[in-house]
């Protein structure tokens, strides 16, 4: 691809040996008398052609014929005083061939000032037509990314490179898109997620959180991680499954989270790993604490997720009617969500803790239902 660039501001060659011609006669200024700066101004070849061709070769130009210059024509000159604009007899019509030797210092310093320009030029364009893998990422992740892409749920939906690493105002590439570019298509996942705790503070304008500000365990080499859409999902193969469990497990370390593999939820969750997303019958740390619903009706049924992960933390009961009981009875779901030790252990066992709260409902259906046959 060629361009072209025009550049303004360097400094015309100094004459070191110029003739002043005028009609019959010719005046020669040698070398041991050089021009003055304020004798004859320096013009470009360009600005010579503009003066020279208002004139024939057959009729030279007069004294008084010649019109004046202004100084946008005759570019930075600096030899005629305020007031005293160049007449014809202060501007000699100069030819390529009457130029002259140049200085080879002063000729250095004038390249030096034009090519300047140009490579700043050349610097700027390579900057914004700079590919991918300029931008810190090399041709073998992108190909990588490729792959992961073209067997994804956004491949399927026709949801290609563009789509995310292109930005919507200036078309311009997107190395790294952010949250706003999840949002132009999961605007309710995003919308819970910036309502729990780990996108609060992206939502109230702070840097996002990191697991070196928890106050739970969190493994040392994720202390830097910061919560974004990306934290938990690979952007490129959209593997829920991954996201399900292992994103949980990069950050947390707490004893809880730990013990999740020794659980029967576990055994379930570990049937769906080769899906390329979790089934209905498994159970995950995302299962419990960001919460599904179904949404629409007949064939256009959809499933949502709620990001929000402090939703069913407290109260406690609402652990209890959004996802416990879509599997356990109330009582069980109830007796194991309350007691702290089946809780820390991921309830690894049935649960040992009975609340009197049920023996008392029991009580009081037995006396209804005895007054009832009374």
């Amino acid at each position: 691809m060629m361009f072209g660039f025009s550049f303004a501001g360097a400094k015309p060659h100094r004459l070191r040996h110029l003739s002043f011609v005028r009609r019959g006669s010719s005046t020669e200024f040698s070398e041991e008398q050089p021009l003055s700066t304020g004798s004859v101004p320096l013009l470009t070849k360009e600005r010579l052609g503009e003066v020279s061709s208002e004139f024939s070769i057959e009729q030279p130009p007069s004294p008084g014929s010649v019109p004046l210059l202004s100084k946008e024509r005759l570019g930075e000159v600096s030899g005629f005083p305020k007031g005293q604009p160049s007449s014809a007899r202060s501007v000699p019509l100069l030819s390529k061939e009457r130029l002259g030797e140049v200085s080879s210092s002063n000729y250095r310093q004038s390249w030096v000032r034009a090519i300047a320009p140009l490579l700043l030029a050349l610097c700027l364009l390579m900057s914004w037509a700079t590919p991918a893998h300029a931008n810190g990422i090399d041709q073998t992740h992108l190909d990588e990314a490729t792959q992961l892409w073209q067997t994804s749920a956004h491949a399927l939906n026709e949801i290609n490179c563009s789509s995310c690493h292109e930005a919507s105002d200036t078309n311009e590439f997107v190395a790294r898109p952010g949250i706003e570019s999840c949002q132009t298509c999961h605007q309710q996942d995003v919308d819970t997620f910036l309502l729990g705790q780990h996108g609060i503070r992206l939502l109230e304008g702070d840097p996002p959180l990191t697991p070196a500000m928890a106050r739970l365990p969190m493994q040392p080499d994720a202390m830097t991680l910061q919560m974004t859409c990306n934290s938990c999902h690979d952007v490129h193969s959209v593997n829920t499954v991954q996201a399900a469990v292992d994103s949980c497990l990069t950050c947390h370390s707490d004893t809880h989270s730990l013990n999740y593999e020794n659980s029967r939820h576990a055994e379930l969750f570990a049937a769906d790993r080769t899906l390329p997303r979790p089934s209905a019958t498994s159970v995950s740390c995302a299962t419990c604490h960001l919460p599904r619903h179904q949404t629409g009706t007949g064939d256009n049924v959809f499933t949502l997720v709620n990001h929000n992960n402090t939703y069913t933390l407290l109260p406690r009961d609402r652990m209890v009617k959004d996802v416990c009981m879509n599997c356990h009875g109330m009582e069980y779901s109830y007796n194991s969500i309350f007691d702290d030790d089946l809780v820390e252990a991921n309830f690894d066992a049935p649960p040992s803790l009975a609340l009197e709260t049920f023996d008392l409902v029991r009580a009081f259906e037995e006396r209804r239902t005895d007054q009832g046959d009374g």
